[in-house]
């Protein structure tokens, strides 16, 4: 019997072996990433100011996602405007408000969540026509 054939058989079958374990474990889904990010869904405090910066104004329109992703709109909301709710949100969901009054002057628009501002913006109109903006915020 030849023994050195022998060995070269276990020789590459010991290597084959090991060869199909490793592609076995590493094909393996126990170590591939959770789908669903670290924190959603998760409940967060969301609110939304407008404020006259400049001008007679003292109503505007308001469009805002309210606390169940729906549209609350509001005629003659009074300066200065502070909606607040919670909210239970999962990632890229989107909360956002608009507002719209009669010029001239400015208005600043922001969004809060947790009590932390994530969008501020100031808009202008330079005329009596109207004039507005947004402020918004999709979670990351």
């Amino acid at each position: 019997m030849n023994f050195s054939v022998l060995r070269k058989q276990r020789w590459s079958l010991a290597v084959l072996f090991l060869l199909a374990a490793g592609l076995f474990v590493s094909c393996s889904k126990d170590n591939d990433p959770d789908p669903t990010p670290s924190g959603y869904p998760k409940e967060v405090t969301v609110t939304y100011k407008v404020t006259k910066v400049s001008g007679s104004m003292t109503q505007c329109r308001i469009d805002w996602f309210n606390e169940s992703g729906g549209l609350t709109v509001e005629q003659n909301a009074a300066f200065p405007v502070t909606r607040t709710f919670k909210r239970t949100v999962n990632q890229y969901e989107y909360v956002g408000i608009t507002a719209v009054t009669g010029g001239p002057g400015s208005i600043k628009i922001e969004v809060l969540v947790d009590n932390v501002v994530v969008d501020s913006k100031t808009n202008t109109g330079t005329t009596n026509g109207s004039f507005g903006g947004e402020a918004k915020y999709i979670f990351p």
